[in-house]
């Protein structure tokens, strides 16, 4: 497959194709991210995203599909806290709730190094939460309560 050019990808209805399926995406980073998809201009990212994409598929015909669907963009949360100002407690529960699935994930590749070793090598490279997710976990309730054991 060759590069293909803005104009000609705009004639074939790439960016409708990429904003219906921005519409089935099962987060909203996963959204965003196909929103701003562009077809790839070298051939070996073209081949990785593919190999990313049967990867995908055999997990999801054979029921291993790990789960994406409380993702969420923590921009906004982190520019927040860089200006100093206070966070709300759902938004801190929200957090942990994060950690854990981000846990869950990375965890669930590890099991599946053989069946998607490109996806799994992706999920190596999730960050440890381990200590932010038992810290707002230990304080924070999924409702965004304060615990009675939080300090």
């Amino acid at each position: 497959m060759t590069w293909v050019d803005p104009q000609t990808c705009e004639t074939i209805g790439v960016p409708l194709l990429l904003s219906t399926l921005s519409e089935l995406a099962r987060s909203h980073p996963g959204s965003e991210w196909l929103k701003q998809l562009e077809p790839a201009p070298d051939k070996g990212i073209r081949d990785i995203r593919a190999l990313h994409i049967a990867e995908a598929r055999a997990l999801r015909a054979r029921d291993l599909e790990p789960g994406f669907m409380n993702l969420f963009d923590i921009r906004p949360i982190s520019e927040h806290l860089r200006d100093g100002r206070l966070v709300e407690t759902e938004t801190l529960g929200a957090l942990g709730g994060l950690c854990e699935l981000l846990f869950q994930l990375k965890e669930s590749f590890q099991g599946l190094n053989e069946d998607a070793p490109m996806l799994s090598a992706c999920a190596a490279q999730i960050p440890d939460t381990g200590h932010l997710r038992g810290q707002l976990l230990s304080c924070i309730g999924a409702d965004g309560t304060i615990l009675d054991n939080a300090t």
